[in-house]
């Protein structure tokens, strides 16, 4: 199981690639390549492995790796079941944030390496824990993609999170989102890393939602104790605890004053229209100065295509609210 790890320095069995799928190379190691998302199986890629002496194929995603393991532990006899979480974090600084930096009015990461996955998928399996005793036996997590874990799904409950592994697999469920500038706090975001996490049913063909075993609902004062909890474990400071302190003089933060209303899902050729909700609680007339920037994105969020940018200024009166509805000029086309 420790040669699926994709490490350096490890022959592991599948070769990770994250470029644009149209230009996934057509070999590696001499052989074949396939891009991640044509395999059609474990078998395949492990028969492939076999007949080639051990060689390293190409290529693999997250659920390809996933897919692997999970394989390989049901065939040892060990029960074991895939995890997906949509809007996964990775941060691999223990400190249960992903950090970007406004420029210009775009965020930028701080980090290359710490980021938002729109899904990632890993494995559960039922182990015994003789290293840490029974409170710590069943279901344990294991990410084949990072080479993480095994670590006990209960530490991730109870908020125990005292190791590097365990760090990374938080800040996947429920880690924190920061923006800066020049070194200064602007805003942290609380609610969107993990909002949903699913396994499948075994006897239908439908997922369980299982985000409430890895931690309290979003939005909730429980959830934020169980957060500060885990970055006390780890030693680091909670940011969010902190912005709290330095913005309780501020009567009005900027989701205050401007709303994007729900959009539904967008036919791929028809043209991108939503509304935007402004609204002016003070007493005096206000200018709003919106910048719209909307880009095609790759599951790990690295931009794809720019599909619009622009800047409208908007005046709006005294407790006074107005619906704007905005369309892109350029329609939707084949988003990769």
């Amino acid at each position: 199981v420790y040669h699926g790890y994709p490490e350096e320095g490890v022959n592991g069995i599948i070769e990770g690639y994250w470029d644009n799928s149209f230009q996934t190379p057509s070999e590696f190691n001499g052989l074949k390549a396939e891009d991640p998302v044509f395999w059609t199986g474990s078998a395949d890629i492990l028969e492939k492995y076999y007949k080639n002496n051990g060689t390293k194929i190409g290529f693999g995603q997250c659920w390809v790796f996933a897919g692997v393991l999970l394989s390989m532990l049901r065939a040892l006899g060990i029960p074991s079941r895939p995890i997906t979480v949509a809007l996964s974090g990775l941060a691999l600084d223990n400190d249960l944030t992903i950090d970007y930096e406004l420029k210009e009015g775009e965020l930028e990461l701080l980090d290359e390496k710490n980021r938002l996955w729109l899904y990632h998928a890993w494995v559960q399996a039922s182990m015994q824990r003789l290293d840490m005793g029974t409170r710590y036996a069943g279901w344990q997590e294991v990410d084949p993609t990072y080479a993480k874990g095994p670590v006990s799904h209960r530490s991730i409950h109870e908020s125990e999170i005292n190791s590097t592994d365990l760090a990374y697999f938080y800040a996947a469920v429920n880690a924190d989102e920061a923006v800066w500038k020049n070194g200064t706090l602007l805003e942290i975001s609380t609610k969107y890393v993990g909002t949903h996490i699913v396994t499948p049913n075994v006897t239908e063909n439908e997922e369980i939602f299982i985000t409430r075993s890895y931690k309290p609902e979003e939005g909730t004062n429980e959830e934020r104790m169980h957060y500060l909890k885990a970055a006390r474990s780890l030693g680091v400071e909670a940011l969010f605890s902190k912005q709290r302190q330095e913005r309780s003089i501020i009567k009005n933060k900027v989701e205050d004053y401007v709303l994007i209303n729900p959009i539904e899902p967008v036919p791929i050729g028809d043209t991108l229209s939503f509304v935007i909700t402004m609204k002016n609680p003070t007493l005096e007339t206000q200018v709003l100065r919106l910048s719209l920037r909307v880009n095609s994105i790759f599951n790990n969020k690295r931009v794809a295509h720019l599909i619009t940018n622009r800047t409208t200024t908007h005046s709006i009166n005294s407790e006074q609210n107005e619906l704007r509805d905005i369309k892109g000029h350029t329609s939707i086309g084949f988003l990769q």
